[in-house]
């Protein structure tokens, strides 16, 4: 009988450490609705709050309580679930001290701790809150209280420090002390102590904190069995901080982690009380710290809150700051530490003097989300599944007289809360040690025949504290394979999926656990698996949709918003049968309910909804791409309506870019447009029109040549001389000179003794030496001022002297000399010609210009 109530015992205190999760079914529970941070429910209280709330089922009815007391003298029992007041206990005094739920006379049903500034120690029965004892000091009790068989003799013990500088250790079942530690020479304690076996010796030590106000600051290790001092370590102020006990890098030798008024945190060797390293930030630290792998990399952090306004996440191992949050005012919180909002990471969650409760990213120390109160805020937060929903709730308390429940979200299975409250417990009963690490303390594991160094004592694939938490027994290596439930799912499975093994349906989304891992392949832990805003249930038995996948048709719309928000069919691809899918219509602000508007054109692109939908362009934009070229211009050319970077291209090869073909109105898959084979670009260089075949029989230059002649020639068509040379571009082409190479106007072609550009001026031609078939070169004729061009000249005899012109060029006289006779015409034009020319080609320009300019 007594091993059954120590299991009951054991049960209670299970019943959200760590994990924040109730073992019994709730009745009367409902589940909270809200962002997280958001508030669940307010108590308020006739008094400010300093002391931190302790969670647990304190009257055995299976659900949990919050345990709080107030500047107002009393202690509050609230229902956790809606924090309506159960019952109160009247110190007569305001209360500072957090309260600590035990089994303190171990007889099956918890009882309350906490202390008062009346300088009592009171013990509360949890069922009702009636005095079951209490204790006198000589001075009031501010700490918070620890509870353990420190001396092991199978009682629980309660240990308390006492503004009087005493520490006391009392018996748990009648208010007895056993032993007291005075720490002397006008100390006082403001510290609540912790418990463990710190120097690995088998037995619990109490680690205590004390101090004068002036040099004698000195944290205690004493023996749990009759209070002899073993060490102590001496700060440079007073330590009000509640030592953190942990073998923070596995080799079975455990430290010490305390808080100073000196503004550090020491890190000690808990054997000796040694130090190891301190960190050092701007203020005083008088919260306790807090202890899990915050950022995931496998090694324990430590968070601390200062004075200062900061928080700080430091190595474990080194005291080297990862990082620092800064608060609007200073900290007296402890840090709660739990994955607050279900993404699978830590958060740390504090209350500050800026009267506002932080939530910090644990990897980072970024700011997710705060809750502003009316008053400062002193009180560490507490984590828990306080009403039993599966979901993690946030409960602190603030100097404006209430205490908040806040919505978290977080699912206390999926990362389990490393430190969710002070001490590590929501119990309060501040480092209880735990060698294996499985929330269950070693003196209740050697009480109940558990192995304190294993997990899993009876090796059944289920860790102790989980099958206490279901009310499994840890001893029976045979319980792994029963199905408590009837869900389908053997207990070990239960374990391993995360599921409630004494809960058919678990997360009561109308599905057995059973079915939702091997039929319908959901989360039993989770009501709706695919996060569409429908139960996994109802999506199978009422809807028929896919419950793992939130958009069953693939219509890019949720399951939950096809049917709650837009009225459209989860089943069907397209609502509205009208080609166009449900959600591109929503996207477009188009009704996925009516058909019509397939044919409608949104945006007046002559392109309809639906042909904009077969493109994948855009149908409130006539331009998708933002590319100037219109997307029904480039469907109509088979250009890519959603890629801008094909205006710049040039399809048919023309010169011209589709976007320069697009703002000229051209074909961009023809270079000739109008098919006059003059080119798009060509005609467009000179301002001729690309779409209108006739300009290609004008003469735009007057210069004889049509403009698809002058294409062709490759000529300007809007100049007559297009090498600039005087030379007209037809009479070169019609003499098969090259009208765009200007150097042939000082060529001789037909060697007459006359360039290209004097025969173009002389009117001769520039192929023949003789151009008029008198005999006589047209050269000679131009150096004795004959007409090259007239052939009637050769017989005439301009000197009179009885020889005919043609006969004095056949005798190389002068034919305009008597006396200069046989001559040589070479010589002559060689000597004087160039000046006679010169005289003659000056006249014969003018003319040329004239002409030109036509």
């Amino acid at each position: 009988m007594k091993n059954n109530l120590k299991i009951k015992y054991l049960l209670s205190l299970i019943v959200i450490s760590g994990l924040g999760l109730s073992i019994f079914t709730l009745e009367t529970a409902s589940a909270f609705v809200g962002e997280s941070g958001s508030e669940a429910w307010v108590f308020t209280a006739g008094g400010g709050f300093e002391s931190s709330p302790a969670i647990g089922d304190v009257d055995g009815d299976g659900q949990l309580e919050i345990i709080i007391g107030s500047f107002d003298g009393y202690v509050y029992c609230l229902n956790a679930t809606d924090g309506v007041e159960k019952w109160n206990f009247n110190t007569g005094a305001a209360i500072a001290c957090s309260p600590t739920i035990v089994d303190a006379n171990q007889d099956g049903e918890m009882e309350v701790i906490i202390g008062s500034t009346n300088d009592q120690l009171y013990c509360i029965n949890g069922t009702d809150g009636l005095q079951l004892w209490d204790f006198s000091a000589s001075s009031m009790f501010l700490a918070g209280i620890s509870a353990g068989d420190v001396d092991n003799d199978g009682d629980i013990e309660v240990l308390a420090g006492s503004f009087d500088g005493n520490l006391y250790c009392i018996n748990g079942s009648n208010g007895v002390e056993k032993w007291n530690f005075p720490t002397g020479g006008g100390c006082w304690i403001s510290s609540a102590p912790s418990i463990g076996d710190v120097n690995r010796d088998d037995q619990l030590e109490v680690i205590i904190g004390a101090s004068d106000g002036s040099e004698n600051n000195k944290h205690y290790c004493v023996n749990g069995t009759d209070g002899v001092q073993i060490w102590n370590f001496t700060a440079e102020a007073a330590m009000s901080s509640c030592p953190a006990i942990v073998d923070i890098d596995g080799d079975k030798k455990m430290e010490i982690y305390i808080g100073s008024d000196d503004d550090n945190l020491y890190c000690l060797n808990g054997a000796n009380g040694v130090q190891k390293w301190n960190f050092t930030t701007a203020a005083s630290v008088r919260a306790s710290p807090s202890i899990a792998d915050v950022d995931g990399d496998g090694c324990l952090e430590i968070v601390i809150t200062s004075y200062d306004d900061n928080v700080y996440c430091l190595n474990g191992l080194t005291g080297i700051m990862k990082w620092v949050y800064t608060t609007g005012s200073f900290i007296a919180s402890s840090p709660a530490i739990a994955d607050v909002d279900g993404d699978g990471s830590l958060e740390i969650v504090l209350g500050s003097n800026d009267h506002k409760v932080h939530c910090v990213n644990g990897k980072t120390g970024v700011h997710e989300w705060n809750y502003t109160t009316g008053g400062n805020v002193y009180s560490s937060p507490a984590i828990a599944d306080v009403d039993g929903d599966g979901k993690l709730e946030i409960v602190v308390a603030s100097q404006d007289n209430k205490v908040y429940c806040l919505l978290a979200g977080g699912n206390p299975w999926a990362i389990p809360g490393p430190w969710p409250c002070l001490g590590g417990s929501p119990l309060h009963h501040f480092n209880i040690y735990d060698q294996d690490g499985d929330d269950l303390p070693d003196h209740l594991e050697n009480t109940i025949d558990l192995d304190p160094q294993n997990v899993d004592s009876d090796f059944d694939g289920m860790p102790d504290d989980w099958e206490v938490s279901f009310i499994l027994d840890p001893t029976d290596g045979l319980n792994n394979l029963t199905d408590n439930d009837g869900d389908g799912l053997k207990n070990v499975w239960e374990y391993g999926n995360r599921t409630i093994p004494s809960n058919s349906d678990s997360d009561d989304d109308g599905l057995m656990d059973g079915d939702e891992i091997n039929l319908y392949l959901t989360n039993p832990t989770i009501t709706d698996s695919d996060f569409d805003g429908l139960s996994d249930g109802n999506e199978i038995f009422t809807y028929f949709t896919n419950p793992i996948s939130s958009d069953t048709d693939s219509d890019e719309l949720f399951d939950g918003d096809e049917l709650n928000l837009f009225f459209t069919d989860p089943n069907d691809f397209d609502s509205d049968d009208d080609e166009m899918p449900d959600g591109w219509e929503i996207s477009y602000n188009f009704d996925p309910n009516s058909a019509s508007d397939a044919a409608l054109d949104y945006e007046g692109d002559e392109l309809t909804n639906l042909e904009e939908y077969y493109h994948d362009t855009d149908p409130t934009d006539s331009d998708t791409d933002n590319d100037w070229m219109p997307d029904n211009w480039e469907i109509l050319y088979n250009f890519d309506p959603i890629n801008a970077s094909d205006a710049a291209l040039d399809y048919d090869s023309d010169g011209l870019t589709n976007l320069e073909e697009y703002l000229l109105d051209t074909d961009p898959t023809n270079s000739d447009l109008d098919g006059d084979s003059m080119p798009d670009n060509w005609e467009i260089l000179y301002n001729f029109d690309p779409s209108l075949a006739s300009d290609a029989g004008l003469d735009f230059d007057e210069d004889g040549l049509t403009n698809l002649e002058e294409y062709n020639y490759n000529t300007d068509p809007t100049d007559s001389d297009t090498d600039n040379d005087w030379m007209p571009d037809n009479w070169e082409i019609s003499y098969n000179f090259s009208p765009n190479n200007a150097s042939d106007a000082a060529l001789d072609y037909d060697e007459d003794l006359l360039t290209n550009i004097e025969e173009f001026l002389l009117d001769t031609d520039p192929t023949n030496s003789d151009s008029d078939d008198d005999g006589m070169p047209d050269g000679w004729e131009i150096v004795y001022n004959f007409d090259p061009n007239n052939s009637s000249d050769a017989v005439l005899d301009y000197d009179e002297d009885g020889i005919t012109n043609l006969e004095e060029y056949n005798q190389n006289s002068n034919p305009n000399s008597k006396e200069e006779e046989n001559l040589n015409p070479t010589t002559i034009i060689g000597a004087g010609a160039g000046a006679i020319l010169l005289f003659v080609t000056a006249g014969i320009i003018g003319a040329a210009i004239g002409k030109n300019s036509k």
